[in-house]
């Protein structure tokens, strides 16, 4: 037997499961980036309190130039930052699950139409029986 057919419907959702695919790869990545980013603002605050020089100045990457700063500001500006970028996290792992959640919802309505005659789940093991 041939199967469904794929009606115009059909081919929509296979379309909208693949830009939300990609979107929630992109979200995903940003926030794995952004993680990445937090926790080299958090080591370098360690480092910072490490060298107990409250009266020193330290580098402090402006733009694409290192200025001296005292360790006050240094600290003010870091906390600022990984606020920023712990916000930026929130919002974009948002995204990620609302994307998440349409990916699930599209591929129930098209695995219960087509069955293993469509492959929606990425890379899945030689031979294995898709879940649901």
């Amino acid at each position: 037997s041939e199967g469904p057919t794929v009606t115009l419907g059909d081919q929509l959702n296979i379309n909208k499961f693949a830009k939300a695919n990609v979107k929630f790869k992109e979200e995903s990545k940003v926030v794995e980036l952004a993680k990445q980013e937090l926790q080299n603002l958090e080591d370098a605050e360690n480092d910072l309190m490490l060298l107990d020089d409250e009266d020193g100045l330290h580098p402090y990457l402006l733009g694409e130039v290192f200025v001296h700063l005292p360790a006050e500001e240094v600290t003010e500006r870091l906390e600022r930052k990984k606020l920023d970028l712990q916000q930026k996290c929130r919002e974009h792992e948002e995204r990620a699950a609302s994307l998440r959640g349409e990916m699930a919802h599209l591929k129930k309505v098209l695995y219960d139409k087509f069955g293993d005659r469509i492959n929606l789940d990425e890379n899945p093991p030689a031979g294995a029986q898709r879940a649901g």
